[in-house]
């Protein structure tokens, strides 16, 4: 088995030698994709894109299976760097960017949410120290206050294996909450209402896009015809 081991250890090591040398202080304008163009092994995904994302705006992102918008997400969130053209956040090329200061600025949600099986609290907080002010105002803007009120210990109660004694849309609204304590200021959406059902989905939609000074770049095959006019850009 030594072989294995061996060719293990080395696919996990890192190829990218690249020396990021930009610490990100703060999100003060927007990101900017120019000219981007990005390729798997087997042809471009995206070719040529350009688009400005302004702070404090709300963004959908919509298109057909395989049109790359997983693909945009991921450049996004600095998984990959383009094959050509760059992406400057606040006019610094996101490229030299430190990525412990960039992802310090944004948040995730995705279709699945994974809870611990512990406490609500330290289902949101995620074993970090914040205060129970901090901590109830993401509750209310996360739409979970009622959910929170009707628990019999409150920010005390148990989750149990997963959220398998709550709702998807409860789930969820944990999610937004995690990204609301962290303080982030873009906010990224990976198909997170496709589990839901659309009662749910509409409302904790309405949550996000009524959020002030987060960026919003919802990438979504579920649009509701209601909501997608207070997006804006499609």
């Amino acid at each position: 088995t030594k072989k294995l081991f061996e060719k293990i250890d080395e696919s996990l090591e890192n190829k990218d030698n690249y020396v990021e040398t930009v610490e990100l202080e703060s999100f003060n304008d927007g990101i900017q994709f120019k000219d981007v163009s990005f390729a798997y092994d087997d042809g471009y995904i995206l070719d040529n894109v350009n688009i400005s994302l302004k702070k404090g705006k709300k963004y959908l992102i919509v298109g057909p299976s395989g049109g790359g918008k997983s693909t945009f997400l991921k450049l996004l969130r600095k998984y990959f760097l383009p094959n050509k053209g760059m992406i400057l956040i606040d006019g610094k090329d996101l490229k030299d960017v430190r990525k412990e200061s960039y992802f310090k600025r944004i948040s995730n949600v995705e279709q699945d949410v994974f809870l611990f099986e512990d406490t609500l609290r330290n289902n949101i907080s995620l074993y970090k120290d914040y205060s129970d002010e901090e901590i109830l105002e993401a509750i209310e803007k996360a739409g979970l206050k009622d959910f929170v009120r009707s628990l019999p210990q409150g920010l005390d109660s148990m989750i149990y294996d997963n959220g398998k004694n709550i709702s998807g849309g409860e789930k969820s609204r944990i999610a937004i909450a995690r990204s609301l304590l962290q303080k982030s200021d873009i906010m990224l959406l990976d198909e997170a209402f496709a589990s839901l059902d659309s009662k749910t989905a509409k409302e904790i939609e309405n949550t996000l896009l009524n959020l002030k000074d987060i960026t919003l770049v919802n990438v979504s095959h579920v649009v509701f015809k209601e909501n997608r006019s207070k997006y804006d850009q499609v």
